[in-house]
Order: C-alpha cells, then sequence, then structure tokens
C-alpha cells in the first residue's frame, strides 16, 4: 500500500511541477476526449519564423536572379523594382507558410522546432483557417515587425497572436506534455521483501513501461469513459504478450503490479 501511496504522490508532484514550469492546454476533440498539449514558447516560434524567413529567402534570391537573366526588362522601371522587392516577395512568403502547412501539416521552421499549428476545438485544420492566419501575419509579423506576435504569445493564456485569435488557433509543441522519463520510474521506492508475481516482465522495454505509466497518469488526471478503455486495452495486451492467465485484482491494480515488477527485477 505504500507503495501505491508514494507513485500517487509522485504522479501528483510532477503533473504539479510540470503546470509550474510550462504552458499546457487541453483540448477535447470531437469524440469529446481531453488531450493535453504544452504550448510552443514565444522562442520556439520565433525561431521558426527565422528558419522560415532564411529558407525563403535563399530560395526567393534565386527566383528574383533567373527572372532578372530572363526578364531584366521587368526590373529596369521603378514599379516592376519595387513589385519584384517588396509586395512580391511578401505575397510568395504568405503562399509558403499556408501551402507547406496545408500539405505537410507545418512549414520548416516549424518542422525543425518540432511544433504545429491546432484548432482549438479539436477540429481538423481547413485551408480557409490557414488563409487566416497567413492574412493576419502581416499585421502580427510584417507591420509591427514581430512585436506584436511576440507580445501576445506571451501574455495570452493559450498563447495565441492575432491570427490564432481569428483563426481560432494555437501553436503546440509535438511531444506530450505528461512525459516521463526511465528514472522517473526508478525514483519511486520499492520494498526489499517485495516478490514479483509476474517475473515475466523483464522481457518488456523501458518503453513498455513508460507508456504503461503514463497511461495510468491520465486515466487519474481525466476520469472518462476514453481513458478507462485505454487502461483495459494496455492490461489485455500486457496479459496477451506476457501469456498472464492468472488476472489478480482490476486493471489499475494490474497496470501497477506490472510496473512495481519491472521495477524491482530490473534494479
Amino acid at each position: 500500500m505504500s507503495y501505491f501511496l508514494d507513485m500517487t504522490k509522485y504522479s501528483l508532484k510532477k503533473v504539479y511541477l510540470c503546470t509550474k514550469i510550462m504552458k499546457n492546454i487541453t483540448i477535447h476533440t470531437a469524440q469529446n476526449v481531453p488531450i493535453e498539449y504544452e504550448l510552443a514558447s514565444s522562442q520556439d516560434r520565433i525561431f521558426a519564423a527565422i528558419l522560415d524567413a532564411i529558407g525563403f529567402f535563399f530560395s526567393y534570391l534565386v527566383l528574383f536572379l533567373v527572372v532578372a537573366s530572363v526578364g531584366a526588362s521587368a526590373l529596369t522601371d521603378r514599379f516592376g523594382a519595387v513589385f519584384f522587392m517588396q509586395f512580391f516577395p511578401m505575397f510568395l512568403f504568405l503562399c509558403y507558410l499556408v501551402v507547406f502547412d496545408v500539405l505537410l501539416g507545418g512549414s520548416l521552421g516549424k518542422k525543425a522546432l518540432k511544433i504545429q499549428v491546432i484548432r482549438l476545438d479539436g477540429k481538423e485544420l481547413t485551408l480557409g483557417d490557414h488563409g487566416i492566419r497567413a492574412a493576419f501575419y502581416l499585421i502580427d509579423c510584417f507591420v509591427t515587425l514581430g512585436f506584436m506576435a511576440i507580445v501576445l504569445v506571451m501574455s495570452t493564456e493559450k498563447g495565441q497572436r492575432l491570427g490564432d485569435m481569428a483563426a481560432n488557433t494555437t501553436v503546440i509543441k509535438l511531444r506530450p506534455a505528461n512525459t516521463f522519463s526511465l528514472m522517473d520510474i526508478l525514483s519511486i521506492s520499492s520494498l526489499d521483501s517485495y516478490q514479483p508475481i509476474y517475473p515475466q516482465v523483464v522481457n518488456l522495454k523501458e518503453e513498455d513501461m513508460l507508456l504503461v505509466k503514463t497511461v495510468l497518469t491520465r486515466a487519474r488526471i481525466y476520469q472518462n469513459t476514453a481513458h478507462q478503455m485505454a487502461v483495459e486495452d494496455c492490461a489485455a495486451h500486457l496479459q496477451h504478450i506476457l501469456a498472464i492467465d492468472d488476472f489478480r485484482g482490476n486493471n489499475f491494480t494490474f497496470l501497477n503490479t506490472i510496473l512495481k515488477d519491472y521495477i524491482v527485477l530490473t534494479r
């Protein structure tokens, strides 16, 4: 019993520390399943924008040189020079953001920083959502040189710039907010006199144990049908691959026992 109390206290402490350190948001999917994400920081979004700008600059430089060599007359008059040096690259950059977000799920900068745009209502992003975000990019980043975007992302509860507010979106990090390392699991105290019930757990991998702990933690936080089913599926899968017929207790007890056996046997 003391083990389970220690593990529960540790899990609550872990969740509390995560909440204090990073800015999280919970999105409810169409099936009303809550999923917790870590919001992308202003630094992440700035670096992603810088990488996009650098990549686009060199790409446009190549295009500009090609146009200059093929149709140099278009650049000789004042209007042509202003168009190719100011307005046209701005338009192409916005198109680049929309096209890459739609086709690849994110621009090259977002991919590099492992961040992604999502809707706050859990629905799939549409072309219109991306278009709205791109249109407001003119105010958020171009007109105000990024100052407005930075201030809003840092000050708003959901980390939204104007484009995000208009499109009902935000930007998240592509990793779970509540993740656990192997040291998190091994730091849980075990009894020296404890006799493992399922010795075959030594055949499991560290990643399996991390998944089990994450499933249990989320089921405690979000007590709904979807997470209960996740616990049941996880328990059933482990019983199958470990060839366990003498299942003892409920699914939560079983998964906690699996965790405890693994810790004791692999230390």
